[in-house]
């Protein structure tokens, strides 16, 4: 069973990532500030590359299902699908969008709209609301299923095929 894991690269991995989450947890206040600070950098300085990037995935999700690639059948050419048509959407639906539609429908918006760190002083309320509801759109909507999908897609077709 574990004679495929390369040991000396699983151990430089565990000892690198044990490493970083103890002097994490040794240091909270300066990671804290730390990955604050990283994160705030690249919201405002890349903000813009990953609502291009999204936009990217999305418009590559409908080439790709338009296309001539969109026929391609994971599994071979004689593969038959394991389940059928709504029952995959009853799955994906309730996997991917339970948590989605019960808790964060309502709890993102929120959470953004109340954000003080997102809005310059003096925004109308109106505004506030309007970027809330893009930003979970972009994190909830068909931007975010598109980015799923090409990693998805990456794994079942060398998985499958």
């Amino acid at each position: 069973m574990f004679k495929s894991i390369d040991y000396k690269r699983f151990f430089i991995s565990f000892f690198l990532i044990s490493t970083f989450v103890g002097v994490t947890l040794v240091n909270l206040d300066t990671a804290s500030n730390l990955f604050n600070n990283t994160q705030s950098f690249i919201a405002n300085n890349f903000g813009w590359l990953i609502v291009l990037c999204a936009n990217g995935f999305l418009i590559f999700c409908i080439w790709m299902a338009i296309s001539r690639f969109g026929e391609i059948r994971l599994g071979g050419t004689d593969a038959k699908p394991e389940f059928n048509f709504i029952n995959w959407i009853a799955m994906l639906f309730s996997a991917g969008l339970g948590i989605g539609v019960i808790f964060y429908s309502v709890a993102e918006p929120v959470s953004h709209l109340s954000s003080s760190a997102l809005f310059e002083e003096g925004v109308s309320f109106n505004e506030r609301a309007t970027l809330s509801m893009n930003l979970t759109f972009l994190h909830w909507g068909f931007h975010a299923w598109a980015i799923y999908g090409v990693v998805g897609l990456c794994f079942a077709y060398f998985a499958f095929n």
